[in-house]
């Protein structure tokens, strides 16, 4: 094991320790319950923790500690749709001393009784929250009893810190396990980097994180198949990662296709691989199933449908008709730019020139590795355009589904952007990086990851921006201000928050440099 460890590359571990430390600094940057859905993720967690059973689809209401911590931190957004800006209570330094950061969770209320305010996400598979909570109630032994609310909640976001901290290295490994030469490899672990929202929900409270884990581990297991693995090991593995993730999230319906397409790839190279590839692909999908389906078999049972919040959810006027030509122009743009950037509950938008930036380099770079010259990546054990496509096949999946189910809760609540995200494409990421890494080494040739590292500290350098002038500032207030609210406001020591700021500054220093002294060294393909 450490002799594999050994073997990744400088740049590799620079750029997962630059990953982490900058989810770290987005889990300060975040207001308390500030990105999408956070509070109601906390919440289930919370209620959790007191040793209480998952609730139904459509019993849970908001706890009176996690409203209250809402409350606290004055993140009730009152979003403008027409215009596209938020209001939100104003934070001061002076403020943060009104508030006190020692309340814990029974001081603020407790779990017994409960707001007015109605909790959608037990609609989700329970595996992140009983994980989460489990998680908590360790916390909670190793502190002697409860910390206060605030620490708990920072918490919690670093568990869901430490579930992507590892995706720029299983990038690389995903790369280099289907046979791309060493340069492409790097500049696929450089990719998690270019997403500012993968870092805003990474630093958060969020189910998202532990689907997103799942798929990128699968993915890596995916490229052994690629490359003709028929092992019932690694069909077990597949098939319980798959269905793992389908128990943090019910976009896992698509992970099976995606097994099934990876499986029948090298099929088409070797005709004669055809029965052992059946033979793994049934045991992969046998496993996920056995796995993963039980949360949607027992509401299938008790309710009568595998997701009954998706089957209750009419609340559209009896007059309204759905105009499908206004939802195909919504559906696009708004799933692209909540990809890179929708901060929050939408009052945060990285901007249409930065969405453009990084959607042109990631579309143009897959097109040029799918669509360019039958010729392969470096030398002849670089990854083949077939093997590419089928990795690459979980993202139509994943959009033909948010666009399948967006579509019928349009004609079911009237809401154009109802289910629309483009955070629930990120379990896409490790693949999406692959081929941007073929395709920029085509295109910009050994200045690629120079031009993906490029790329990603404009765009996290723009929001983070954003985030400290929209969520942390007031009228007129310089950057250095709104930087000194968040400090002011963190509940650790301030030191803390200084620290991870200038840990990010230097490691992206550090690693840019690194990737522009690599340019020189010729590209060497992995041992056959």
């Amino acid at each position: 094991m450490f002799r594999r460890l050994r073997r990744i590359p400088r740049v590799v571990v620079l750029a997962s320790a630059t990953f982490a430390v900058l989810l770290g600094f987005w889990s300060f940057l975040n207001p308390v319950f500030g990105p999408p859905d956070e509070m109601a993720h906390a919440d289930v967690v919370f209620h959790l923790a007191t040793g209480a059973d998952y609730p139904e689809y459509d019993e849970r209401i908001v706890g009176p500690a996690a409203f209250s911590l809402f409350l606290t931190h004055s993140m009730v957004i009152q979003y403008d749709a027409a215009t596209g800006t938020s209001e939100a209570g104003e934070r001061t330094p002076t403020s943060a001393e009104d508030v006190d950061f020692s309340a814990r969770f029974d001081e603020l209320g407790g779990d017994e009784s409960a707001d007015n305010w109605p909790n959608q996400i037990p609609q989700h598979p329970p595996l992140y929250y009983w994980s989460s909570s489990m998680g908590l109630r360790a916390m909670r032994v190793v502190h002697g009893g409860p910390l206060s609310m605030d620490h708990e909640v920072h918490l919690l976001r670093f568990l869901n810190v430490l579930l992507l901290a590892p995706m720029p290295v299983l990038a690389w490994a995903t790369a280099r396990r289907l046979g791309a030469p060493d340069p492409v490899a790097t500049t696929a672990a450089l990719f998690p980097l270019a997403i500012p929202q993968l870092a805003h929900v990474g630093a958060s409270i969020n189910n998202d994180n532990l689907f997103v884990a799942l798929c990128s581990a699968l993915a890596l297991v995916l490229a052994s198949v690629l490359r003709g693995d028929h092992r019932a090991r690694t069909a077990v593995a597949a098939g319980a990662l798959a269905g793992l993730a389908m128990l943090s999230k019910g976009l896992g319906v698509v992970l099976p296709f995606w097994i099934v397409a990876c499986y029948a790839t090298p099929v088409l190279r070797h005709r004669d691989h055809l029965r052992a590839a059946t033979r793994s692909a049934l045991i992969a999908v046998g496993t996920m199933v056995a796995v993963g389906s039980w949360f949607s078999l027992r509401n299938l049972l008790v309710h009568g449908t595998p997701s009954p919040s998706l089957h209750a959810a009419t609340t559209a006027p009896d007059t309204f008709s759905p105009d499908l030509v206004a939802w195909l122009a919504h559906f696009p743009v708004h799933l692209t730019k909540g990809f890179w950037g929708y901060f929050g509950y939408y009052e945060i938008q990285i901007g249409t020139a930065a969405t453009l930036l990084g959607t042109i380099l990631a579309g143009t770079t897959v097109a040029s590795a799918l669509l360019g010259r039958p010729r392969r990546v470096g030398p002849p054990t670089g990854i083949g355009r077939l093997e590419l496509a089928a990795l690459l096949t979980v993202i139509p999946m994943l959009v033909a589904f948010v666009g399948l189910v967006g579509w019928d809760l349009y004609t079911k609540t009237a809401a154009l952007r109802n289910f629309v995200q483009g955070r629930y494409l990120f379990g896409a990421v490790i693949p999406l990086a692959v081929g941007t890494a073929v395709g920029a080494m085509r295109l910009f040739g050994r200045w690629a990851g120079a031009v993906v590292l490029g790329v990603a500290l404009m765009l996290q350098t723009q929001s983070i921006r954003l985030a400290l002038d929209r969520s942390w500032g007031t009228a007129g207030d310089s950057l250095a201000t709104s930087y000194r609210v968040v400090a002011a406001w963190n509940p650790w020591p301030v030191p803390l928050v200084h620290l991870s700021a200038a840990a990010s500054v230097v490691l992206f220093a550090a690693l840019a440099f690194e990737v522009v002294r690599r340019t020189r060294q010729p590209i060497v393909g992995p041992p056959t």
